[in-house]
């Protein structure tokens, strides 16, 4: 409510979207403004509780969350062999947990990753392709709700909570997330 009226769209990558965006800025004088997709995450309240939850603004107030469970996909990533060390710092990077490391040949890798959905649904396959230089490709599948260190992370605009543009970040990140084009808005 806070950002006015507009409309919803999504997106086949973040070049289809600099594209759009770019195409957009030329023959409107409207602003645009964007955010992370949603991503489902199970919210335990102190009294045993498990409420469904799609958005920041869906969570329980911290007095009574006992903790948040973000959803985790196994991942399998087939880079060339010389990119291996960029994937694998990538997975790292993303709090990703490796199950698996097969080598198929000589220059093929399949990979086994079990990734936070929050930490892929922005960006991740595009920094995939840009690590393996468009060698690497992934598949995923819902795995299960694992409980991890998640906080909600508000965004004030002159002061009032603008719930559109709410997140729900690890612990260690919301700092940088809050501060960076990566949390999900921007110019």
């Amino acid at each position: 409510m806070a950002l006015g009226f507009g409309f919803r769209c999504g997106f086949l990558g973040l070049l289809h979207m600099e594209i759009v965006r770019s195409g957009w800025s030329a023959n409107t004088t409207c602003s645009s403004s964007r955010r992370l997709p949603p991503s489902w995450y199970r919210a335990v309240k102190v009294d045993g509780t498990v409420q469904e939850v799609d958005s920041p603004p869906g969570l329980p107030e911290p007095v009574e969350l006992d903790h948040i469970g973000g959803a985790d996909h196994p991942r399998d990533d087939p880079p060339a062999g010389e990119y291996l060390g960029n994937v694998l710092k990538l997975c790292e990077e993303r709090r990703g947990v490796q199950r698996q490391m097969k080598f198929v040949s000589a220059t093929r890798v399949i990979l086994e990753y079990e990734l936070p959905l929050n930490e892929i649904v922005l960006d991740f396959y595009d920094k995939l392709k840009t690590a393996s230089r468009g060698y690497a490709s992934m598949d995923y599948e819902f795995l299960r709700f694992q409980r991890s260190n998640l906080v909600r992370l508000d965004i004030l605009l002159n002061g009032d909570k603008v719930d559109a543009l709410s997140l729900i970040v690890h612990r260690t990140t919301p700092t940088r997330r809050g501060r960076t084009s990566r949390s999900g808005f921007g110019s």
